[in-house]
């Protein structure tokens, strides 16, 4: 009984934690903030004529596709990397909390470092997401000027 009511609280525990930072003090941090949009990687679809041999666009459409590509490539290496990151450092938090209350080890090894992979995931996914979109536009707008019919091919 005690253990499932453990399993029940942690979730309520995780997000209640997680909302109390909403209403913070700014501490005068010099970090300036970062705005960047969440993005789906189902909804960045690349454009398959890029892989066909008489691939030939117009600079904006190629500039478009690969920022299409960018976008989708880099929130799944970003999210990747922040489900490695969250498990780990997730893992880093559970152990010695799991020491100290071993009565409730198997819901905080198990639910610390998921709720910690789920949230690097989104964050990492959403900047590799923006940073692959802007790398992919600066190597667009280079085989633009260069010419280059299909850099792909």
């Amino acid at each position: 009984m005690r253990r499932a009511i453990v399993a029940a609280a942690l979730p309520i525990a995780i997000a209640a934690s997680s909302t109390g930072t909403a209403h913070a003090q700014e501490t005068g941090s010099t970090i300036p903030p970062t705005n960047v949009p969440v993005w789906n990687p189902l909804e960045s679809p690349i454009n398959p004529a890029m892989f066909a041999p008489d691939y030939a666009p117009t600079p904006e459409q190629r500039v478009e596709d690969y920022e299409n590509a960018g976008q989708w490539y880099g929130s799944l290496s970003g999210g990747l990397s922040g489900v490695i990151t969250g498990v780990l450092g997730g893992g880093s938090l559970a152990v010695p909390i799991a020491v100290a209350a071993p009565w409730a080890a198997g819901p905080i090894l198990v639910g610390v470092p998921a709720a910690f992979a789920g949230m690097y995931a989104v964050y990492y996914g959403s900047l590799g997401a923006d940073q692959g979109a802007q790398m992919s536009v600066d190597t667009a707008n280079q085989h633009n000027v260069t010419g280059q019919r299909n850099p792909l091919s």
